[in-house]
């Protein structure tokens, strides 16, 4: 199968094998006459017949007989074994309910339920004194349904509990077509509700008819743990036996989950780390790449840096009160052929004091007269302070060349 169908076949399976087994069961039947039948049912490749105990009969109260029947356990040395014990014929009333055959079988053994109150309350009744069980028969359209009294499976109960051999479950035996179909029994096997038991090696076999109940008792509950419809035979219903789990497989699944959950972790913490160190040579060959493009940005930012800096300090002299860069452009402005200036000094705060070289003592002069005219700029007019070697620290250069030194008031 696949898809979902598969999934939940799956899931089903998984969920039986994390049940515990039940490796052997003790089918119990006492009759009307008192005799009690004891069959033990193994598990080996399959389940089969693993001894059987016949009681002869005595009229004994069912205190009585659970104390009888768990001396003889004690005895074959299955006191532990878990107990299943097939409801007695005279506490069981039977009915037929015809029902629509094309009914769900939910709502077929909920109709069985009030169809069956009607004919119980003619008898004088009451249906909340009883419990129902219902089953389906192979060729029949209507429903089989028995009804147990509640205070039989009660005294059932406590008689078995205090002969400290309390039971596991306690069964109606179902019509010999339902479940299935039976089939015929074989003289080295016993053919119950849909089973075929064989007897294990050197087991003592006894009459297979006589011990049918019994064995259909175990039966029915060994099918039940794996079939929900047949627990329609159970009457204490325990939800605890129906899913008795077997730790140590659900413990060996959780562990196993565990190791599979951590394996994915540490498979994709690893995929994580070498997609991270293979993203980190990839950025480093990138930086390698980028190197010289770096170098080259870093060369421009000191060199705009050191540019901002002189920027700085020339914007901080103009701030300072003088503007320098006016007067600059303005001497530039005042050219004489035959001159060039040195050196520039701020004197006094209003004296500014410019150092040259001129070709003649005729250049000097026509220097100093062009500031003479600038009366916009210098109205007091320019002083010649010295000139020639007059001028102090100035000797005549080479070529003939005459220094000067003018002061101008501002």
């Amino acid at each position: 199968m696949y898809g979902w169908a598969g999934l939940r076949e799956w899931g089903q399976k998984l969920v039986r094998r994390c049940r515990k087994a039940w490796p052997e069961v003790v089918g119990i039947e006492i009759d009307g006459q008192g005799q009690v039948y004891l069959v033990r049912l193994v598990c080996g490749e399959a389940w089969q017949i693993g001894g059987a105990v016949q009681l002869p009969a005595e009229p004994l109260a069912l205190a009585d007989q659970a104390e009888r029947i768990s001396v003889r356990l004690a005895r074959e040395g299955w006191e532990k074994i878990p107990r299943v014990l097939a409801a007695a014929q005279a506490e069981i009333l039977t009915y037929w309910i015809p029902l629509p055959p094309d009914m769900p079988v939910a709502e077929r053994r909920e109709a069985v339920y009030w169809e069956l109150e009607p004919q119980l309350s003619e008898a004088a009744l009451d249906i909340e004194a009883f419990l129902v069980a219902s089953a389906e028969v192979a060729g029949r359209p209507d429903m089989w349904a028995a009804a147990v009294n509640r205070e039989y499976i009660q005294q059932a109960c406590e008689a078995f509990a205090q002969a400290e051999i309390p039971l596991t479950e306690l069964v109606v035996p179902f019509p010999a077509a339902a479940p299935r179909g039976r089939e015929e029994p074989r003289e080295e096997q016993l053919s119950v509700a849909g089973w075929q038991l064989p007897w294990a090696e050197g087991t003592l076999r006894c009459d297979a008819a006589a011990i049918e109940p019994a064995a259909a008792a175990a039966v029915l509950f060994l099918r039940g743990l794996e079939e929900e419809a047949l627990r329609a035979a159970w009457l204490l219903k325990r939800r605890e036996t129906a899913e008795r789990w077997d730790y140590r497989r659900l413990a060996a699944l959780l562990a196993g989950l565990c190791l599979l959950g951590a394996g994915a972790l540490i498979g994709w913490d690893g995929w994580a780390l070498y997609q991270a160190r293979a993203q980190a040579e990839a950025r480093q060959q990138e930086l390698a790449r980028l190197l010289p493009q770096k170098q080259q940005m870093e060369a421009l930012e000191q060199l705009r840096s050191e540019l901002e800096r002189k920027e700085q300090r020339w914007q901080g002299l103009t701030q300072a009160g003088f503007p320098w860069y006016g007067l600059l452009v303005h001497l530039g402005a005042m050219t004489v052929d035959g001159v060039w200036l040195e050196g520039i000094e701020l004197r006094d705060q209003d004296v500014l004091e410019i150092e040259g070289q001129a070709v003649s003592y005729e250049a000097i002069a026509d220097f100093v007269q062009v500031f003479e005219r600038d009366k916009d700029f210098f109205p007091e007019g320019p002083v010649l302070e010295s000139s020639g070697d007059t001028a102090e620290g100035k000797q005549p250069r080479a070529g003939g060349t005459v220094a000067f030194r003018l002061a101008l008031h501002l």
